[in-house]
């Protein structure tokens, strides 16, 4: 048992209590949970999701790994995949046939 001077952290949270000490609003700490990035707790028979302390502090720790969004749309070409793809097609052989 811990002491009074002790702080022991919880097993779980509230989204509310997770908004609190993250600063995150609900909707972002919905979006965490649904991508992955916060682990949920779920009791059987009671119909509340709460957060894993744990994840939290993972998630807000320094060191943790901001996930690289894909862009939206169709990816660029670069420059030189364009010069590559011109140098092959004034490179070949031309298959037209001459009289």
């Amino acid at each position: 048992m811990a002491s009074k001077s002790e702080v022991v952290a919880p097993i779980s949270i509230t989204v509310e209590k997770a908004c609190e000490l993250s600063g995150f609003g609900p909707t972002s700490i919905w979006a965490f949970l649904k991508s992955g990035r916060l682990e949920p707790v779920r009791v059987p028979g009671v119909r509340r999701t709460l957060i894993s302390y744990a994840s939290l502090a993972h998630l807000l720790a320094p060191s943790s790994q901001v996930p690289q969004h894909r862009k939206r749309g169709r990816p660029r070409k670069v420059l030189s995949d364009i010069r590559r793809r011109l140098d092959e097609l004034t490179r070949a052989p031309s298959h037209r046939v001459t009289p």
